[in-house]
């Protein structure tokens, strides 16, 4: 177990070296969860080297993915920066974007009435923003479902 363990951290390491950090980031994230999945709430040494690079490129890559409008992907990858390691970034990121489509499902509320249409727009912008599973999500999904079923 150990060695096999052992192995995982060793590709990663051995990726970064030859310039291929997508390898070393996919080697050391497995790395980490065997880590944690073997030993649950004991760290070795080994990941505690490797997880500020893992976190780092996982806010990279979802400020990364933010940019290109998959807000769903970037989304994850900030969540799975907070889960590794705490990050500061990823958390400000997220916390932007439930901010956001909170904002959003409360303007379309207060439009609902006035103008459907640029309500129903709003809450489809909700949904595009945040994945599925977040509270504001739900909310405007769940908005968007009764005008299909009932109309207006």
């Amino acid at each position: 177990v150990l060695a096999k363990l052992h192995g995982g951290y060793v590709k990663g390491q051995k990726a970064f070296v030859a310039g291929d950090s997508s390898g070393a980031f996919s080697a050391w994230s497995k790395f980490i969860d065997s880590e944690a999945r073997t030993f649950k709430a004991k760290r070795s040494l080994y990941v505690d080297q490797v997880l500020p690079k893992v976190v780092d490129e996982h806010v990279r890559r979802g400020n990364a993915s933010s940019q290109k409008g998959e807000h769903h992907k970037a989304y994850r990858m900030w969540q799975m920066a907070v889960k590794y390691g705490d990050s500061v970034a990823a958390k400000i990121a997220l916390d932007s974007a439930n901010t956001k489509s909170k904002q959003l499902y409360r303007k379309a509320l207060r439009l609902e009435y006035v103008n459907a249409a640029k309500a129903k727009q709003l809450w489809q912008d909700v949904i595009n923003l945040v994945p599925p599973g977040t509270e504001y999500y739900n909310k405007a999904s769940s908005k968007l479902a009764w005008y299909q079923k009932w109309g207006g």
